[in-house]
This record gives C-alpha cells, structure tokens and sequence, in this order.
C-alpha cells in the first residue's frame, strides 16, 4: 500500500466508487516507485476531494509551507482552471496535503477515469517532484528581483513540465486503448482532453496583453509597480501554459512535432520557448536527488537569462540602484510588437 489516505470534503458525502479509490491507491503506490528509485522516504500523502476546492485551499493559508498566498487563491489560470493544488505541511515536503475538485470524479462518462488518472498522478508527481528537490534541489529564497524573479518563474514552469512528464508515465501503466488499425498503445490524457491548442492560444494572447499593458504605462507613466507585477505574473501563467502543451505534444505519437511552428505569430514567445524547451529536457525525470539538484540549478540560471531576454523584447531591462533596482521602458520602435511591425 502507498502512503497516500483519501478524505471526502464535506466528510459526509459517500458518492466515491469503490474502484475509484483503488486507482487512487494504486497511483500513489505508482509514484512510490519513483520515490524508491530516488532512494527517498515514502511520504504521507493527503488527498482531499473537495465540493469546494478553492476555499479549502484557501483554509491552508498559514499552516503549509512555501512563500504563495492562499488566502486569496483561486483556480482561474492561463488557459482554463486547475482541477488541484498539492501543498507540503512540512520542510523536508515528506507530509503533503492534495486538494482535489470533486467535479473531476462526478463525471457520467465512461472514460472519465482517464482524466482523473492524470490529475491525481500529476498532483502526485509534485509530492514527489518536492521531495527531490528538498533532498537535494535547486534552494530558492523569496526575491523581489527580476534576475531571481525569473528563476522562480521557470522553476513554476520546469516543474509542470515534469510533473506532465510523470503524469504520463504512470498513466501509461493503467491501461491502453485500441487504434482503428487494430494495434494498441498505452492511454494518454490527450484521449479525452485535448487541450495543447487552447493553452497555446491562451499563452500568445497573454503575452499581446502584457505587450499592450507596457504600452499603456509608456503613454501615461502611470503605476510602474502595477505593471511589473503584471507583467510577472502573467509571465509564470504563459510558461507554465507553455510547459503543458509541450508535455501533451510530446506525447503524441500521431503529432509528436514540437510547439515552435503554432508560436510563429509570437516571435518573443517562439525564441524564449525555443531555448528553455531544451533546457528543460536536460533536467532527469528519475534518479538520485544530487543529480536533480546540480541540473536543476543548472537550469534555473540558463532559464532565467532566456526570461529576462523575453521581457527586454517587450521593452523592459532592469538596473541595480540603492536598496533595489530600476526598471527601464524600451521606446515602442524598440520593442515588440511594434518593432516588427515596422520592418
């Protein structure tokens, strides 16, 4: 048996099938396997399935670790809404706490299992992904500085990846489906939910929001804090929309091309994906946690030059000064959009 228990929020509800619970059981007793090879502890792993996911998260604001707020969080992202969050109660992330949406485990459809497969493996894989990295991983301190800034935003985005990566891996050793030349292959996410093409429209769509949001202060001069924090923020939401649509294609066996020909309309997002793509595929799934931490460090520095690149084809470079640092706004000829148009 894995070390993983499963809560039903409200507590009195007794809608979950027996044969969902097994999977789930068996899901983390798939990812113990990654922890075994890993030479790590198995962890204690609660997974809460909850009618009201966002609120219950939000009631962790305080008593798990990390540097996000949940007081105010919410499931809205780049690209649709998340169906969960893993959390760790504890430093050394061997006590972790899933929340889950329920909504996931109330579908009718008969391959609804698949996508509730690969949600739970992908929370899954987080326990264990925070595990490495705590053994042995890249130590990021809370920074307000765009160089570190961007570390932290491409740790958000490499981690998805993996955990994408993971996701597939255990979701493979479940079961297979049949193609129409009788042949058969391992299941994928993508058999029911598609969605590498919604989160590449939502990431360049984003990207033409920031774009225009730095126009805007070019014109007024208005708000700088606001719009850095802006522009940060949505940075982290396109990579890791990005990271989801690459790990999806990746499994495609039918469309296994990568991401760069759907980003030729986004040159900034088509060069920066360019780069931290191969960045991230260097970074090993499995294997001993000092290995994870050299290439994850490896990786956060190379990743950051690649953000900081992006942001200054949008128009903004950055300056040490006193206690701080100074953010420099390009000239629109300077910066894309507008630059190329004028070619």
């Amino acid at each position: 048996m894995s070390g993983l228990v499963v809560h039903l929020d409200p507590p009195d509800g007794a809608w979950m099938e027996s044969h969902t619970l097994k999977m789930l059981h068996w899901l983390g007793a798939v990812v113990d396997g990654f922890r075994e090879r890993s030479e790590l502890p198995r962890a204690a792993v609660e997974l809460i399935v909850s009618d009201d996911a966002a609120a219950a998260i939000r009631t962790l604001h305080g008593s798990v670790v990390g540097v996000e707020d949940l007081g105010n969080f919410t499931m809205e992202r780049v690209g649709g809404v998340v169906a969960a969050k893993t959390m760790f109660r504890n430093d050394d992330h061997s006590e972790a706490v899933v929340i889950l949406d329920s909504t996931i485990f109330k579908s009718p459809a008969a391959d609804a299992w698949v996508t509730q497969a690969h949600v739970v493996a992908h929370e899954l894989a987080h326990t264990y992904i925070g595990q490495l990295r705590s053994a042995g991983g890249a130590h990021l301190a809370p920074s307000y500085l765009p160089s570190e800034v961007a570390q932290w935003l491409v740790r958000f985005a490499l981690e998805e990846y993996l955990a994408d990566r993971l996701a597939a891996l255990t979701l493979s050793s479940l079961g297979s489906v049949t193609l129409p030349d009788g042949t058969s292959r391992p299941v994928r996410s993508a058999d029911v939910g598609p969605v590498a093409g919604e989160f590449l429209s939502a990431a360049g769509q984003a990207l033409c929001e920031v774009a225009d949001l730095i126009s805007r202060y070019r014109n007024t001069g208005h708000d700088l804090a606001g719009m850095w924090r802006s522009t940060y923020t949505a940075t982290e939401q396109i990579l890791i929309a990005l990271a989801h649509a690459e790990s999806e294609r990746e499994e495609s066996v039918e469309n296994p091309s990568s991401l760069l020909a759907d980003l030729d309309d986004v040159t900034p997002l088509r060069t920066a994906w360019a780069e931290l793509y191969e960045i991230f595929i260097r970074v090993p799934l499995l294997g001993p946690p000092a290995e994870f931490g050299a290439a994850e460090a490896a990786s956060l520095a190379a990743g950051a030059r690649v953000v900081l690149q992006l942001w200054e084809e949008l128009g903004l470079t950055f300056s040490d000064a006193d206690e701080g640092f100074r953010i420099h706004v390009a000239h629109p000829s300077s910066s894309w959009p507008y630059r190329d148009a004028g070619d």
